[in-house]
């Protein structure tokens, strides 16, 4: 094996003698010192017919398998186990191929490499153009990482489809680099310690939003970035395992996806690809098939699922701050961009911060949705949503979620104060939170990450003039947001 590494040049394919290695009774290599790195470029190692076993069992600690330094190499079929450093490690080169369809080849995995017992699975460092697919992977710390140095080509690595990563014990696949895109799709993702897929560099894209969908039908409708690639996956365990299909959202970022026949569930997550950037995180399982609403909001969230957004931002843009438009800061705080989102700031006290000025849309009867995450300061105080229904405090109402009690309570400032109810929250403020907002005629909805926290059928809103949001008392807190999407309900007949 060394040898044929050694003396192999561009366009040669490394096999094994099947009478040596047969496929039905694998013959085990064990290493005793790393093996020669595949400098030359073009190279194939096919074990595909065969039954091979790489054991690193032998090897120093932090000891890698098989080293890439080239490009467009090929290795497929071999099984490498007990390696305790990286089994595959791509040091760097393009369009490189590990593994492939598992079905192809007499040997035991056919084209697909089995990376297992070891320290961790496939490394990537450096390159653009890689596929890892059709590769069975469980490992002591990771399945595949994508190094912080990855740079260089600006062509996607793919990870999928048909890999199987399972019983990792720190996660699946994390990504570190902040230059390198990946992509991850058509993979199973389950049973792993950590997440299934962790992103550890800035970045990141955030996971997509189901806000309904129904197993029996095959049918799932949320939002995400505009012109994302969303993928669905279905579990029993709240991890990662069967996956189901994939949809491009439309330019507002909305997705509805049919498959035609049942989804497997009871669990459902998803992940979001945008055109430019990798493969967020899982989102959070759910298993409600709709948000627990009474029947009023019944047709308004079937009609959100839908689409019909009168306005969206992703925050993708690179204006820092203005006045008089949808993002306007009055002087007691700032709202500026950071990768993608938006950080909301209170500088004073005493002052609110307007997200957005939804006066501006003329709607009375409206829908909003937004994720939001505490980033800094002390998290024990919550932060309120305000419905203000004219430029003065007259029928001005509040709710304020308290995190260090899990509880919200809902005001009317309308000369003294009135307590108009409490209850318990799901807020979270230290994960992103997804909440939805719907205002119509004299009933009030909230929402967060799809349970109804709030539910009013008397307030008197004659008209909302904006909403806002504060950070509680102490300033420099940094609010952090996202996804926001507006629906005008004006007129509409539920």
């Amino acid at each position: 094996m060394r040898q044929a590494l050694l003396d192999a040049s561009a366009e040669d394919v490394i096999k094994f003698d099947t009478n040596v290695f047969p496929p039905d009774k694998p013959t085990t290599i064990y290493l005793t010192s790393e093996l020669p790195r595949i400098t030359q470029g073009k190279i194939t190692i096919d074990a595909s017919d065969a039954g091979v076993i790489l054991d690193g069992t032998n090897l120093p600690s932090d000891t890698m398998g098989l080293v890439l330094s080239s490009s467009r190499n090929t290795i497929m079929g071999i099984q490498m186990i007990n390696f305790r450093g990286i089994a595959i490690y791509i040091e760097g080169g393009y369009y490189n191929v590990i593994g492939g369809a598992r079905a192809i080849g007499a040997g035991p995995i056919g084209r697909g490499n089995l990376v297992g017992h070891g320290y961790a699975g496939i490394d990537l460092l450096k390159g653009g153009g890689n596929i890892i697919t059709g590769n069975l992977l469980e490992n002591l710390w990771l399945g595949i990482i994508i190094e912080k140095d990855s740079t260089d080509l600006p062509v996607h690595n793919v990870i999928g489809p048909d890999n199987i990563i399972a019983h990792n014990i720190e996660g699946g696949i994390r990504i570190d680099s902040e230059m390198v895109t990946v992509t991850i799709t058509g993979n199973s993702i389950f049973d792993n310690e950590g997440p299934g897929i962790v992103t550890k560099s800035n970045n990141t894209t955030t996971p997509p939003v189901i806000r309904y969908f129904d197993l029996a039908s095959g049918i799932v409708n949320g939002s995400t970035c505009k012109d994302c690639a969303v993928e669905f996956y279905s579990t029993d365990t709240k991890d990662r395992m069967i996956f189901e299909g994939t949809v491009m959202a439309d330019a507002f970022g909305n997705f509805s996806f049919n498959k035609g026949e049942a989804l497997s569930g009871p669990y459902l997550t998803a992940t979001t690809t945008p055109p430019v950037g990798n493969t967020s995180e899982f989102s959070k399982p759910t298993s409600a098939p709709t948000p627990k609403a009474s029947a009023f909001y019944e047709p308004i969230l079937a009609y959100l699922a839908e689409g019909h957004t009168t306005f969206q931002d992703d925050f993708s843009n690179t204006y820092k701050y203005y006045t008089g438009g949808v993002w306007d800061g009055p002087g007691g705080g700032s709202i500026w961009p950071e990768n993608g989102y938006r950080l909301v700031q209170k500088n004073d006290p005493s002052r609110e911060m307007t997200f957005p000025a939804t006066g501006q849309f003329n709607a009375t009867d409206f829908a909003i949705q937004f994720d939001a995450e505490f980033v800094s300061g002390n998290q024990l105080d919550g932060f309120g949503l305000y419905f203000r229904a004219s430029s003065t405090l007259d029928a001005n109402y509040k709710i304020l979620f308290t995190s260090s009690t899990g509880g919200w309570q809902l005001t009317q400032n309308k000369g003294n104060i009135t307590d108009l109810g409490s209850g318990t929250s799901v807020f979270n403020p230290y994960e992103v939170n997804t909440f939805l907002i719907i205002a119509k005629q004299e009933n009030l909805a909230i929402f967060i990450n799809g349970d109804l926290v709030v539910e009013r059928n008397d307030l008197a809103f004659s008209g909302i003039y904006n909403l806002l949001v504060a950070t509680a008392a102490e300033t420099q807190r940094q609010l952090r947001l996202d996804n926001f999407q507006f629906w005008n309900l004006n007129g509409l007949d539920f």
